[in-house]
């Protein structure tokens, strides 16, 4: 069995503004949510002064029973006594510590492991946590230990006064674990957030809409849009609003035969339908663990459903209908080809805002080949550097 340990400090209790708290939850609760992304069955909350009955215990205990796991609320260091076997795997989370993403969960492995930073000092940021312990004169903890249920059972001889997981620490270190830095490629990039994290609220809304991977409209606009709103109360019903309203404006147009407003109006909704399920998501922890598809992503769909016609509609006045629809189509499938083609270079067409801004600019002088064109060249000629075709050509 794999178990996580975590830490609500008592200063978290009843304060929203406590800068500990992460897109409006408290880090504890996305820290719950990571461990049932890792897959514990198990999530033990150490709260020495904590009450059943109090929110933040609360807040963490119905996530993670919702997620499928055990959670179990100990008060002293002798609380873990008896919760696990030796066999059992415990997973320590250190104070404002958040390892997100795939390449930071590979990194658990298996059997007892302790994870350090290079640097024998750090300094938090805005009061997140407590800094990371000293190791010694060159490292610090990182933040997170895979311990066992026979070092558990060592805390037996712990004294009430220490926390779980700083003897727990102690134990292991004077076992002889293995230690390994924290590779610095994921605290450069922010998947590895600890107290001296800056802005990790960006770094955080970057995985869950993109698992760790944003294209530029979602690293220069949604994100920072998603940043200021998450956490607020009664944002994300008008962004829904908003979206469903600018939808229904693109179909009436549409309707009526005007493809520019319907274009503009499906793209407007298709940017809202994003921003929505992203604070939908921001405003859950749980969404760590549950990576399927959000159903809402219907609401992407249909804008791009909508303008796909309005083009055709576009063309279909110097065309026949079926010419009509042929032009259409090319754009937007070649798109998409580049932007389901998984390629890092190409996260650019993951964004097909881009795509209706491109084609309704000339439609506004009703010029739809023009913007069809363009469209479907740039991703072509993007595609074939990124799959190396333009280099096989040119090879003598």
């Amino acid at each position: 069995m794999r178990a996580a340990l975590l830490s609500l400090p008592e200063r978290r209790f009843g304060s929203e503004s406590d800068p500990s708290r992460l897109l409006g939850r408290d880090f504890t609760e996305w820290q719950a949510g990571l461990a049932l992304a890792w897959g514990c069955e198990a999530v033990i909350l150490f709260a020495p002064d904590g009450d059943p009955s109090e929110e933040g215990v609360l807040s963490v205990q119905k996530m993670v029973e919702r997620g499928g796991a055990s959670f179990r609320l100990i008060h002293h260091v002798h609380g873990l006594l008896g919760r696990l076997s030796r066999q059992d795997e415990l997973i320590v989370l250190g104070e404002g510590v958040l390892p997100v993403g795939a390449a930071a969960a590979n990194l658990l492995g298996s059997g007892p492991l302790l994870w350090r930073i290079p640097g024998g000092r750090g300094e938090t940021e805005a009061g997140r946590g407590r800094a990371l312990e000293r190791l010694d004169g060159n490292h610090r903890w990182g933040g997170v230990l895979v311990a066992n249920g026979a070092m558990v059972e060592r805390l037996s001889d712990a004294g009430e006064g220490y926390e779980p997981g700083s003897a727990l620490l102690r134990i292991a270190r004077a076992g002889g674990i293995a230690e390994r830095d924290v590779p610095v490629e994921l605290i450069a990039d922010r998947r590895w957030i600890t107290p001296e994290t800056p802005a990790p609220d960006g770094a955080l809304l970057n995985e869950i809409m993109a698992d760790g991977a944003a294209s530029p409209l979602q690293r220069r606009a949604l994100i920072p849009a998603a940043r200021r709103l998450a956490g607020s109360a009664g944002t994300l019903k008008p962004a829904f609003a908003g979206a469903i309203a600018a939808g229904l404006a693109s179909v009436a147009a549409l309707v009526t035969l005007h493809p520019v407003a319907a274009i503009v109006s499906a793209l407007a909704a298709l940017f809202l339908s994003r921003l929505a399920i992203l604070l939908r998501r921001a405003g859950d922890p749980a969404t760590l663990a549950d990576k399927r598809r959000d159903p809402l992503v219907v609401l992407e769909v249909l804008p791009n459903i909508v303008a796909t016609l309005a083009l055709g509609a576009g063309f279909i006045e110097d065309s026949r209908m079926a010419i009509a629809a042929f032009l259409a189509l090319v754009p937007v499938l070649v798109w998409n080809l580049a932007a389901f083609s998984n390629l890092g270079q190409l996260r650019f067409f993951h964004d097909r805002e881009w795509l209706w801004l491109i084609v309704v600019l000339p439609g506004l002088f009703d010029r739809w080949l023009i913007g069809a064109s363009v469209a479907s060249l740039a991703a072509l000629v993007a595609l074939a550097r990124a799959l190396g075709v333009t280099s096989y050509i040119t090879r003598d």
